[in-house]
Order: structure tokens, then sequence, then C-alpha cells
């Protein structure tokens, strides 16, 4: 583990074939990643080292709710189990919040949520939550874990917001990407609908980046897998995302698709539910005072020999994604 030259806020942890650079103390966001010199995970050169929380980039931690809860119709905020409608921020509380680093490794590290006033009034709560990367030559899990010090059981339905780098390959547009996520239903809960779940028709798997609707904050959920692959059309670059496999009991844990349409990036995140669990309930879970719950993801990059068309694609003029 190594300080970053770039970010004093930032480490660098360097494994084999991958380097990644990670921000512990703000909001436990890992920020890049490279993989045999790509850039798997987007970070923009511009980012201001004091504004980490709002960047586009890397991979935000959404707890304890992800996307925006809504009470009867009105966005930003939830009904906690006292009764009482309580503000909650865009993707919650803890993207934005201070953490403390309580593990450190050659290949891993441990951030624990340090909840301030503003928290602790919209998640009114005993408890820890912590965040643990370990990372390896070719990908990284991470474990999102909650403890109940309550004495009454607390609600929550995490989820990560991974932005990954487009193209994969050099040259490449979007309809030469492709996704594949095996689920039975795609449903979207945002703005448009007020937090309601309105089903959609469900995208035949695999799908290509510029399939209309596919990034439109899509929820694939009643999975038939705990993976989404993303791929090039050269098959020479993928990326693997995997839910803990447990999660295909719940038929609410979920895959989200999102991305502005001319966007360096796409983001494929793993969800413990819907957006706006805590009205409609689906993928609402809660942890017993005492116990401890935790929802884990890995992902994985893969790259194959170099096709042999690609450095004519490198070589042509670059299509917009």
């Amino acid at each position: 583990m190594l300080t970053s030259d770039i970010d004093q806020k930032s480490r660098l942890w360097n494994i084999g074939d991958s380097v990644f650079e990670a921000a512990p103390e703000t909001g436990a966001r890992l920020m890049r990643w490279r993989y045999r010199g790509r850039e798997v995970l987007h970070w923009p050169n511009d980012a201001a080292s004091d504004e980490i929380a709002e960047v586009w980039g890397g991979n935000p931690i959404l707890f304890p709710f992800p996307a925006r809860c809504f009470v009867e119709g009105e966005p930003y905020r939830w009904i906690s189990p006292d009764g009482i409608s309580r503000p909650m921020p865009m993707h919650g509380i803890a993207r934005q919040g201070t953490f403390l680093v309580t593990a450190e490794s050659r290949t891993a590290f441990t951030a624990t949520f340090q909840p301030e006033q503003e928290a602790r009034q919209a998640y009114p709560f005993l408890y820890t939550f912590s965040v643990t990367y370990h990372f390896s030559a070719n990908g990284f899990t991470c474990d999102l874990v909650l403890e109940n010090n309550d004495t009454q059981a607390i609600p929550w339905c995490a989820g990560h917001h991974f932005f990954f780098a487009l193209p994969l390959v050099p040259g490449l547009s979007r309809s030469e990407h492709s996704l594949s996520i095996d689920a039975d239903r795609a449903c979207v809960a945002g703005l448009s609908t007020k937090g309601r779940i309105v089903d959609r028709a469900p995208f035949k798997s695999p799908v290509t980046l510029d399939e209309p609707g596919l990034a439109d904050a899509v929820i694939h959920c009643a999975l038939r897998s705990h993976e989404a692959v993303l791929n090039s059309e050269t098959g020479s670059m993928s990326i693997v995302v995997r839910h803990q496999r447990s999660v295909l009991a719940d038929a609410h844990a979920a895959f989200v698709t999102w991305s502005p349409a001319d966007a360096p990036f796409y983001c494929v995140e793993p969800w413990m539910g819907p957006s706006n669990a805590t009205e409609h309930g689906h993928g609402l879970h809660y942890v017993a005072p005492g116990e401890r719950a935790a929802f884990s993801v890995e992902v994985e990059a893969r790259l194959s020999a170099p096709d042999p068309s690609e450095d004519a694609r490198t070589s042509r003029p670059r299509a917009g994604i």
C-alpha cells in the first residue's frame, strides 16, 4: 500500500496486474482501478479531492438505501420504524460520509462509518457500518457489513454504483459492447414514477449497450444468475460483477443499469433491492438486535490475447459512446 502522489487523501494498492486507488476515509470510495494498463473504473482526471462525494466515478457506497426514497411521492424522505418522516439524501448517507480506517494491509482495507449529526437524524439507530475491500491481481471483493447495536431491528437495502470505463477496447462504440444479465423482471422506481415500481419488458441477454432504455436506471431483478457480464465485441476484454450467491433466493436482489448517452462510463450496479424499498417494502432487509448482516460483491476483469482487428480499430476515428 502506498500513498498516492495524485491526491493526499487517497492510497494506492499495487497487486500483480492491477493498481487500485481508494480514499478510505472519504466515503470509503474506491476511485480508480487499472488492469494491465487499462482503465477499468472511470475517474475523471479533473476531479477535485474535496468533492469526492459528488464525482461520477469509481464506486460510491449506497447505504443504507440506494437512489431516492419517497414518502407519498415526495423524494428524499422515508418513514422510519418509529413512524417519523425523515430526510434521506440521494444514495443514502455513506458516500459523502467520514470513515475511520480500522484495518489495512498490502491487499485490503476496512473502513468504519463515523455518522455525524445529519446522518444520525436520517438514520436514527445504534449500529456499526463497515466497508471492506480485498484486492487481487485481476479484481476485488467488497463487503458491506451492518452490525445492529440497538434494541430494535434496523432496515437497510444497500448497493454499489460501479462506473465502468468505456470503451473496454479502444475504438469500440456502445453498439460494440454487450451486457449479459439473466433476469426475469425489469422495472423502474424513480422520479418519473414517484417511487412506485413500474414493470418494463425484460431485455434479451446479451443486449448491446446502445439498446434504447437500458441505461435509464433499469432495475433487473428475479435473477437467474448471480453474474452480470460486460463484454467487448472482440471478446478480448470483459468485466464480471457477481452478487453473493445467496441473493438468488431473493427475488428482489438486483442489477441496475444507468449511463448518460455519451458518457465515458457505463454503470452496472448490484443492489440488495429496488430503490424506494422503504416505502414499497420490496428488497428491504432487517438486521435484528445484536446481529450482523453482510452484502458482498465481487468484480473481476478478464483480458484475453488481443483481437487481430484491434490495431485497426485503435487507428480509426473513435466512435461515440
